[in-house]
């Protein structure tokens, strides 16, 4: 044990430690608490705060508090005019969400992220919304590039839209 006299395991430090050079590991890492790689100030933060419950992934973004999408709070990592953060948020309670800002950031203040896309529990994708209800649900302009086919609606490769038909032969059909 270095810095305790109750080692639990062959090598167990107390303390903040500082490696200079590469670490090898031969096996599986674990980490008891958060992981923060560092590269020019720029973090990249592993966090759970709630062991049952949610995880976060979050570039120059570490955890502050709240623990469903609706309610969670980070704070920024480094200072910037532009660069922001991005990341994803695995919530128990209902979903996985990516979260994407290009803004200004003071480092260390709270912030709440712009969740861009939802992956909910039920399988529905929303897009620029929080709350999808159909298996791909966007709030916003759609572009389309290629064939899109489904019940009743047939958009194809070059821009014809069919409602009602396979094969739309006009613009609107």
């Amino acid at each position: 044990g270095i810095g305790t006299t109750t080692p639990g395991f062959n090598l167990t430090t107390a303390g903040t430690q500082y490696t200079t050079g590469a670490t090898y590991l031969g096996s599986t890492l674990e980490v008891m608490g958060n992981l923060r790689v560092n590269k020019g100030g720029y973090q990249l933060n592993l966090d759970q705060e709630n062991p049952a419950q949610d995880a976060f992934i979050g570039h120059n973004a570490r955890y502050s508090s709240g623990y469903v999408t609706a309610s969670l709070k980070l704070k920024w990592g480094v200072s910037d005019n532009w660069f922001g953060s991005r990341g994803i948020v695995f919530s128990y309670a209902d979903c996985i969400s990516f979260f994407a800002d290009t803004v200004a950031a003071t480092a260390d203040t709270e912030f709440t992220p712009t969740m861009r896309m939802i992956i909910g529990n039920n399988g529905n994708v929303g897009i620029g919304t929080t709350t999808p209800v159909y298996k791909l649900d966007v709030d916003g302009t759609v572009h389309l590039r290629g064939v899109a086919d489904g019940t009743g609606l047939v958009v194809d490769s070059s821009g014809n839209v069919g409602i009602g038909t396979a094969g739309p032969g006009a613009k609107l059909d």
